[in-house]
């Protein structure tokens, strides 16, 4: 059988492999996904043939599936008009349809009666349909796949679409922004017309980038963004870019930001809330944007570095002065952070636009009454510290709110973007006699027998034992955490460091390394090449990283160890963006873990604990925690524990 053949033939049997494979298919899917996107991605037919050939391996231990594919039915030219793929398509076509079989339908963006050989000309005004395909049509979305999903209990689901791109390159006008999704349907086989966009190039003679934003009727929640890049002598390429899969079950955020690299350096910005969307580029490229980052972290380094900074080590509470200083040094840098990203010389008045939305909504969240707003913000490429901003549109030195940094005012989670290593989470959140976790701690944080005695590790070792007993796992040393991210390991609900952690010198770096007890390191370049992201943390947990600046300073998504956690899997990371105070570090963890436990949503957990610091304590510490994946995400079903008040 050739690899064409062998392809071919794994697309139409992927709906039944789940039944022909029996009960290894659960190990075995993320496996075959995982050598399915390298198929994707290759470049060449030799690249092609080898990973079928890789591919295949992992199918013929299993006999039902062997046999299918050797069936002399496979080799069949004539099965295309079954409505199979053919033996003469394209190889590299074949990769991908055999990428996008594992998911019931995607969303296919095609130019309506522009063929894919011709050029685009500027000026002409030219019509992109979005419609849903079926993974059986032999020429459907062969370039990029999207999850779609109906609620439970429900036969269809509707999604608002909008389009965004350089408004001094095209123009866009909605003819519909109604996408409807039936369940197991493709669109042709319904009267649902899809959605449509009249564009026009104004010019011709550079790439163009679209951004397709896909959200649920009614809400501004982003849950799927397609991207299309158009060049005049064609074709179109398309990406998808996927949030991750997580079991979350909080509220739709009320404002969604988007940050989508658009080529050559460029990033788009788009802002969705209730009333609508909009969209303007960024006039900073990488570099310049690590410089903002670094300017706005200094105001969150001045909690920790001033001469007073030994009040967050030593008491919870922070006397007014020194709060005082500490929030007119954090709102000084954000809000120029805040000003560079909306307001800087040289943005459009549609960036201004964007800024004003935000400013918009933290004004309604401070009336009386109201709610601190849900922030969702979603990115492809660049992580920049948004809970840092301070909204506002002009410094105001005696009307100073912390509510208005987002981190302290706003329910606020970051949602990393990727198409690559997907694995699927657990369909629901279990109960508290079900949680399982796994304890990384360096145990040499507690000086038992020193003047100043502390216990800090001990005292959250017992806290987990008192909570789940013999299921709260504890590992110490470097190697136990290697062997326990390989696998495979009875499932995890969550997965807590509480160490050192030491950053490399150049960024973004892979010299990152986890000081773990007896001052063993565990380095995250080791660590992609031993536990990559072809093995899945088991049980997709929740990993919080409660040690010293997890979070990169780099503004690229890929660096550190918070995406290394994501590609594997995890539904969500709580990370930090400065040195913890080892102390506040405790304290923190206590109240974030009651309130998981007790079955709030990660995003509502982190904004309730920092809301607590401050305005029980006038503490402002809960700045450095943040988290990466869905807010939304619940680790229980139901509230099993009351949180416990603590002075």
């Amino acid at each position: 059988m050739t690899a064409r053949d062998a392809l071919a033939e794994l697309v139409t049997l992927w709906p039944r492999l789940p039944g022909l494979v029996g009960p290894d298919w659960r190990t075995l899917r993320p496996r075959a996904l995982e050598q399915i996107d390298l198929l994707a991605s290759a470049t060449t037919d030799a690249e092609r043939r080898l990973g079928a050939g890789r591919l295949l391996r992992l199918f013929i231990p299993h006999p039902r599936v062997r046999e299918l594919l050797a069936e002399p039915a496979a080799r069949d030219p004539r099965r295309a008009s079954e409505g199979k793929p053919d033996d003469t398509a394209d190889l590299n076509g074949l990769c991908r349809l055999l990428a996008a079989a594992p998911y019931e339908q995607w969303i296919n963006a095609a130019f309506e009666g522009h063929p894919p050989e011709e050029p685009f000309e500027a000026e002409r005004i030219y019509t992109l349909a979005f419609t849903v395909d079926c993974y059986a049509h032999p020429r459907a979305f062969t370039a990029a796949q999207l999850d779609l999903a109906p609620a439970a209990g429900e036969d269809s689901a509707v999604l608002d679409v909008t389009l965004h791109g350089d408004p001094d390159a095209i123009t866009i006008r909605p003819v519909c922004t109604r996408l409807t999704i039936h369940r197991n349907v493709p669109a042709s086989g319904t009267d649902t017309a899809g959605a449509a966009f009249e564009v026009t190039l104004r010019t011709a003679d550079r790439p163009v980038v679209l951004m397709a934003l896909f959200t649920p009727g009614g809400t501004p929640s982003v849950t799927q963004v397609l991207r299309l890049t158009l060049r005049r002598a064609g074709p179109v390429e398309q990406t998808t870019l996927l949030p991750p899969l997580t079991a979350g079950e909080g509220g739709a955020p009320d404002i969604s930001i988007s940050l989508m690299s658009t080529g050559g350096g460029d990033h788009t910005l788009c802002v969705v809330d209730r009333t609508g969307s909009a969209s303007a580029r960024l006039p900073h490229g990488v570099t310049e944007l690590m410089s903002k980052v670094r300017e706005v972290r200094k105001g969150l380094g001045h909690l920790l570095g001033g001469p007073r900074c030994s009040v967050y080590e030593t008491s919870l509470t922070i006397p007014e002065d020194v709060y005082e200083e500490g929030l007119r040094a954090v709102a000084e840098s954000g809000i120029d952070f805040f000003r560079t990203l909306f307001f800087a010389p040289g943005g459009s008045k549609d960036l201004r636009k964007l800024g004003d939305m935000l400013v918009h909504a933290v004004d309604e969240a401070e009336k009386e009454g109201a709610r601190a707003p849900r922030i969702q913000i979603v990115s492809d490429e660049l992580c920049l510290p948004w809970h840092l901003m301070y909204v506002a549109d002009r410094y105001r030195e005696n009307e100073l709110s912390p509510t208005r940094l987002l981190g302290l005012g706003s329910r606020i989670t970051l949602v990393p973007l990727s198409s690559d290593h997907r694995h699927p989470p657990p369909e629901t959140s279990g109960t508290l006699d079900t949680l399982r976790a796994l304890l990384a701690v360096n145990s040499d944080i507690d000086r038992p027998d020193s003047d100043r005695p502390r216990t800090l590790v001990s005292g959250q070792l017992d806290y987990w034992r008192e909570r789940l007993a013999d299921r709260a796992e504890t590992l110490y040393e470097s190697d136990e955490v290697t062997r326990a991210l390989v696998g495979p390991r009875e499932p995890d609900t969550l997965w807590y460091f509480y160490c050192h952690l030491e950053e490399g010198e150049d960024q973004p770096s892979e010299d990152t390394r986890m000081v773990l007890t007896g001052d063993r390191r565990l380095w995250l370049k080791r660590v992609r090449n031993t536990a990559p992201h072809d093995q899945p943390l088991s049980g997709a947990p929740l990993v919080v990283l409660n040690t010293c600046e997890s979070a990169s300073p780099w503004p690229v998504l890929r660096a550190g160890f918070p995406p290394y956690f994501l590609a594997k899997g995890a539904r969500g990371v709580v990370c930090t963006e400065a040195k913890v105070p080892v102390e506040f570090g405790v304290e923190w963890a206590r109240r974030f873990f009651d309130l998981l436990l007790a079955g709030e949503p990660l995003g509502t957990a982190l904004h309730r604990v920092s809301h607590e610091l401050l305005t029980e304590h006038h503490n402002l510490l809960g700045l450095l925690y943040t988290a990466h994946g869905d807010g939304g995400v619940v680790l229980v079903r139901q509230r099993s524990v009351t949180p416990v008040r603590r002075p």
